[in-house]
């Protein structure tokens, strides 16, 4: 029975030398296309969250598009803003466009959307004395909510993706995928 274990223990650890070995000098490229950021994304919504006891935002229906000449994501979603105005409490709807920079964490394997920037918010019925507020409120709630979930992570049962999780050596954004090459 010991035999067995140190032989498994010295079976893994060649094999992790091997991987090494095959790796050194090496880069695996990892291509995330938009329909994939776009599904793992759909998972993270709808979001329902009050802000500053006075706002509460229901935010559903992401839409993602790549901005490669900026290297960043540019991101929709529909809003629903109930309010407490004057006189009661208002239901409003509109959308919400934003920018987002892409981030590697290595540790996770995992990529998240980060520095978000509303580049567009409409919501009809809307105070103009409230715009501000509201607009703080939401990029406030959307950079914690993609601080939380990465928007896609790198599987780990595939070898050529699993073998180098950890190990970044560039992100970039291209017209059709979100390029990430790793290796040591």
């Amino acid at each position: 029975m010991k035999r067995a274990m140190i032989l498994a223990g010295l079976a893994a650890l060649l094999l992790a030398a091997a991987t090494v070995w095959w790796l050194k000098g090496r880069s695996l490229e990892v291509r995330v296309t938009e329909p994939q950021l776009r599904a793992q994304l759909a998972e993270r919504f709808p979001v329902e969250r009050t802000v500053l006891l006075l706002l509460r935002w229901r935010l559903a229906d992401p839409s993602l598009e790549f901005l490669p000449q900026r290297q960043r994501v540019a991101v929709g979603v529909d809003a629903r803003l109930n309010l407490k105005l004057e006189g009661g409490r208002s239901d409003l709807g509109g959308r919400i466009e934003l920018e987002t920079g892409v981030r590697y964490d290595e540790a996770r394997g995992a990529l998240f959307l980060v520095d978000p920037v509303i580049t567009r918010l409409v919501i009809d019925g809307l105070p103009e004395g409230h715009a501000q507020r509201a607009t703080d409120s939401v990029r406030e709630l959307l950079a914690e909510v993609f601080s939380q979930k990465p928007v896609y992570t790198l599987d780990r049962t595939d070898l050529k993706q699993g073998s180098a999780r950890l190990l970044l050596r560039e992100l970039r954004i291209e017209d059709d995928a979100v390029v990430v090459r790793l290796g040591l």
